[in-house]
């Protein structure tokens, strides 16, 4: 280890604090060692000893385990906590790992508890490494997404077997395919057949780790294909970023004046009279050359600015999914943490498919293209039930309250696209009350305008970040929101599809005593019956 350890021992019976500071020793651990008995010296030593690492048994004469975790829990989150207690039944286990024990060794099999202190503080360094990471992704997500679709050329990023992950709307229109076509398929299928080129540029990149180029002929039009390494925080190659420059005029431009060279050298003696003109052709082909070179300059400095923004949006889950998975084909794991790790590559896979779906979403939206409403006469009450019924089937610590009056009209809307806005704001009232707790949708009728609305009891927003939460990319920065996972588009999705069934969003919060998101569609009646206006 490479720093100093700082150790907090809760633990009452001296002798056995004895044999775990000697198991530390026997490791050659650089470490100092706190032993606290109450709860009153295990909060200030939380404070004045800041640890690095905390080992508690489960009972004592006057505190116990269970408490001491949740404080650590509610104060300092990021400590790995291990328990170090006589017996621990198997469903205890799992129900101190449910609330946030880091792992737990018996006190008389201590030869585990270095190989699992050392596991632990892996995983927290990680953990951290992971939310510095997002932190900068959250921060330039805005800079990237505006750069990689404003490149004019291709641009698409593969991994290191040439399948591609992402692709700018330059590409999707090279290609002719929508961006869910391009991503996961071969670049080779994909771009052209690699085998034409005398090297391939991402097999000689993946061996020089540097800058590789060559020319790609692809019907009639020739296009220089510029592979650059994509490198993980520690340096380790990932993938590649392509891009795709057309110099199909410069190579015409090369080869007519190269032609003209030739005939020149032929016929000097011969067409004297024409000389005049062919040097005039000449320097026309030499301006479109600089004009060229300086388009190429160009796309250089533009490229540099993407991948400064590119390496931080895909680090952080394909560094987690490359980590956990190296671990799982490595080591051998019990089932618990083999689980537990699969369940960390499939939450980081998901987080990953559903930023790059936010960011297509986003795409379309500023694009105009590929994101349209589909109106037609629709029943709302339809909408919130089944809604409501899907996200019961999905949690056992929330209730749910569904106020609707009983003349309620059909209205012009987009069915998926609305059924989209109530998904994102039942989901973010189960994330955001993480407790449990009451949710209650609701819908009133008047004036012309239908208003639903969702009320959680959860965590709450900040009152400075309400102004902000429609804007892509935006999070509350409070550290109950931080620990929450999200990309930060969903609501600015949100408001846009509201708004283009001429709705309006807002919302109303309160920190820690809940939120309410309420959103208006008008309504639109053709005639009266019975002195009601319907469809």
């Amino acid at each position: 280890m490479d720093k100093k350890l700082r150790i907090l021992l809760l633990e009452d019976v001296a002798s056995d604090a004895e044999l775990a500071e000697r198991e530390l020793r026997k490791a050659k651990l650089a470490f100092s060692l706190k032993r606290v008995e109450t709860k009153e010296a295990f909060v200030r030593e939380l404070e004045e000893f800041r640890p690095h690492l905390i080992l508690g048994d489960y009972k004592l004469p006057t505190f116990d385990g269970l408490s001491a975790l949740a404080i650590s829990q509610e104060k300092c989150s990021d400590i790995p906590f291990i328990f170090v207690s006589g017996t621990i039944g198997e469903e205890l286990a799992i129900e101190v790992i449910k609330r946030g024990a880091t792992d737990y060794v018996l006190k008389d099999r201590l030869s585990r508890l270095v190989p699992v202190i050392r596991r632990a503080l892996d995983e927290a360094e990680e953990r951290i490494k992971r939310k510095e990471a997002e932190e900068a992704v959250k921060n330039s997500a805005r800079e990237w997404h505006v750069t990689f679709d404003a490149i004019r050329d291709p641009v698409f990023l593969t991994d290191l077997a040439g399948k591609i992950l992402r692709g700018n709307t330059a590409m999707a229109e090279f290609s002719r395919r929508s961006f869910a076509e391009i991503t996961g398929h071969s670049c080779r299928q994909l771009v052209c057949n690699l085998e034409s080129m005398e090297k391939c540029p991402l097999q000689q990149m993946k061996k020089s780790h540097r800058r590789e180029t060559g020319v790609l002929p692809i019907s009639g039009r020739y296009f220089e294909l510029t592979v650059d390494p994509l490198l993980d925080k520690t340096g380790d190659l990932i993938g590649a970023v392509h891009i795709m420059a057309d110099i199909t005029q410069r190579k015409k431009a090369e080869e007519k004046l190269k032609e003209y060279q030739e005939h020149l050298e032929e016929l000097v003696e011969e067409r004297t009279s024409e000389l005049e003109k062919e040097i005039l052709e000449r320097k026309k082909a030499e301006s479109l050359i600089k004009k060229q070179n300086e388009r190429l300059k160009e796309l250089d400095r533009m490229k540099s600015e993407f991948l400064s923004t590119a390496a931080h949006e895909l680090r952080t889950p394909l560094t987690s999914i490359l980590g956990f998975s190296e671990i799982l084909l490595k080591r051998k794991l019990d089932e618990e943490r083999r689980s537990r790790f699969l369940k960390i590559i499939n939450e980081e896979s998901a987080g990953l498919a559903g930023l790059i779906n936010d960011l297509l979403d986003v795409s379309r939206i500023e694009s105009g293209r590929g994101f349209k409403i589909k109106k037609a006469p629709t029943d709302v009450k339809d909408i919130i039930l089944e809604n409501v019924d899907l996200f019961k089937s999905q949690t056992d610590k929330h209730t749910f309250k569904v106020n609707l009056p009983s003349d309620l009209v059909k209205i012009e809307l987009d069915k998926d696209k609305i059924d989209q806005v109530m998904e994102n704001l039942l989901s973010n009232a189960i994330k955001f009350s993480p407790q449990g707790g009451k949710i209650t949708v609701s819908i009133e009728q008047a004036d012309e305008k239908v208003k639903m609305s969702v009320t959680d009891t959860g965590i709450g927003i900040p009152k400075k970040d309400l102004p902000h939460i429609f804007e892509k990319f935006y999070r509350a920065d409070n550290a109950s929101s931080q620990a929450i996972g999200g990309t930060g588009l969903g609501l600015g999705i949100v408001k846009y599809i509201v708004e283009s069934h001429g709705g309006e969003i807002s919302a109303e919060s309160k920190l820690g005593k809940g939120s309410t998101f309420s959103f208006t569609l008008p309504t639109r009646t053709s005639k009266r019956r019975g002195g009601r206006r319907v469809l």
